[in-house]
Protein backbone atom coordinates (compact mmCIF):
# COMPACT_ATOMS: atom_id res chain seq x y z
CA UNK A 1 0.00 0.00 0.00
CA UNK A 2 1.56 3.68 -0.78
CA UNK A 3 0.36 6.31 0.96
CA UNK A 4 -2.46 7.62 -1.42
CA UNK A 5 -3.51 4.78 -1.85
CA UNK A 6 -3.60 4.63 2.30
CA UNK A 7 -5.81 8.16 2.37
CA UNK A 8 -7.97 6.77 0.24
CA UNK A 9 -8.53 3.97 2.27
CA UNK A 10 -8.89 6.31 5.69
CA UNK A 11 -11.37 8.59 3.82
CA UNK A 12 -13.97 5.67 2.89
CA UNK A 13 -13.42 4.97 6.82
CA UNK A 14 -14.21 8.56 8.03
CA UNK A 15 -15.98 9.79 5.66
CA UNK A 16 -13.91 13.05 4.83
CA UNK A 17 -9.91 14.27 3.76
CA UNK A 18 -11.00 16.65 6.90
CA UNK A 19 -11.47 13.46 9.02
CA UNK A 20 -8.22 12.39 7.93
CA UNK A 21 -6.41 14.73 8.59
CA UNK A 22 -7.56 15.45 11.84
CA UNK A 23 -6.81 11.72 12.31
CA UNK A 24 -3.38 12.76 11.03
CA UNK A 25 -2.88 15.17 13.69
CA UNK A 26 -2.33 17.85 10.67
CA UNK A 27 -4.27 20.89 9.25
CA UNK A 28 -5.98 20.69 6.37
CA UNK A 29 -4.19 22.88 4.53
CA UNK A 30 -1.31 20.57 5.28
CA UNK A 31 -2.89 17.95 4.08
CA UNK A 32 -4.30 18.86 1.09
CA UNK A 33 -1.02 19.77 -0.11
CA UNK A 34 0.62 16.63 0.76
CA UNK A 35 -2.28 15.33 -0.92
CA UNK A 36 -1.84 17.27 -4.00
CA UNK A 37 1.51 17.05 -3.83
CA UNK A 38 2.40 20.40 -2.95
CA UNK A 39 3.94 19.79 0.19
CA UNK A 40 7.41 17.88 0.41
CA UNK A 41 6.13 14.18 2.37
CA UNK A 42 9.34 12.63 4.51
CA UNK A 43 9.64 9.14 4.59
CA UNK A 44 8.70 9.13 8.29
CA UNK A 45 5.36 11.07 7.75
CA UNK A 46 4.49 8.39 4.95
CA UNK A 47 5.37 5.32 7.16
CA UNK A 48 3.00 6.79 9.86
CA UNK A 49 0.02 7.37 7.43
CA UNK A 50 0.47 3.81 6.06
CA UNK A 51 0.80 2.55 9.51
CA UNK A 52 -2.62 4.51 10.41
CA UNK A 53 -4.40 2.84 7.68
CA UNK A 54 -3.35 -0.23 8.59
CA UNK A 55 -4.55 0.45 11.89
CA UNK A 56 -8.08 1.24 11.19
CA UNK A 57 -8.34 -1.51 8.90
CA UNK A 58 -7.40 -3.77 12.03
CA UNK A 59 -9.72 -1.79 14.67
CA UNK A 60 -12.72 -1.90 11.59
CA UNK A 61 -12.18 -5.70 11.36
CA UNK A 62 -12.49 -5.98 15.51
CA UNK A 63 -15.15 -4.00 16.09
CA UNK A 64 -18.23 -5.76 15.48
CA UNK A 65 -19.03 -4.43 12.04
CA UNK A 66 -18.09 -6.92 10.01
CA UNK A 67 -19.67 -9.89 12.65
Amino acid sequence: MDVFEAIEKMKSQLGSYRKVAFSLGMTEGHFLKIRTGRAHLTKKNAEFIILKAKAMNVEGEHDGKNM
